[in-house]
């Protein structure tokens, strides 16, 4: 039997969390081994869960629907993923993003294929001042330090990685005392 950990429960806005779960037990390099699960309570006066466009460089990501329906939008073609439905790979440099559906309990898994802790850290690192709003000096340096990168429109990764270093990297200039967290 798996021995799995719940490492740590993020708030992420009203109604919404993030949960960091290990399985021990799973090899180091199974996209078994570290995973996390996002949650909406779909209540009235709940925030809408919403991840705007971005992609990555060095992982790619895998999202199952365990609970309620999600909007996923990879490369601006939008999918409705519903509980049962088979997984959705979103390939590293892929623009992606998701949102729940307003007054629909969801929950969404999602595992990174190379597997680790660094999602986990990012989140950790992205939600520790409160609810993600956008694209504030935090947001961009938590980008910067953890393979993110803003979908900008155009769809010129290049560009993008420019506005990640360049924005990103003022802000981890400016922001001395905002580090990245090393653990959870």
């Amino acid at each position: 039997m798996p021995r799995v950990e719940l490492l740590k429960l993020i708030p992420a806005g009203k109604g919404c969390a993030i949960r960091l779960f290990a399985d021990h037990d799973a090899p180091g390099d199974s996209i078994e081994k570290f995973w996390s699960e996002t949650s909406y309570d779909g209540k009235p006066g709940s925030d809408l869960f919403f991840i705007p466009p971005h992609w990555h460089k060095y992982h790619d990501e895998i999202f199952t629907l365990t609970k309620g329906r999600a909007a996923v939008t990879v490369e601006g073609k939008t999918t409705i993923l519903a509980a049962g439905d088979k997984p959705v790979f979103i390939p590293r440099w892929h623009v992606h993003s998701f949102t729940s559906f307003e007054g629909e309990e969801m929950v969404l898994k999602e595992r990174t294929d190379p597997t680790g802790p660094f999602k986990g850290l990012f989140f950790n690192d992205i939600f520790s001042t409160g609810v993600f709003r956008g694209f504030s000096l935090h947001a961009l340096r938590c980008f910067y330090d953890g393979d993110t990168y803003v979908g900008l429109p155009g769809n010129i990764k290049t560009i993008d990685q420019a506005f990640i270093f360049l924005v990103g990297g003022f802000a981890k200039l400016i922001l001395l005392s905002d580090k990245k967290p090393q653990t959870l």
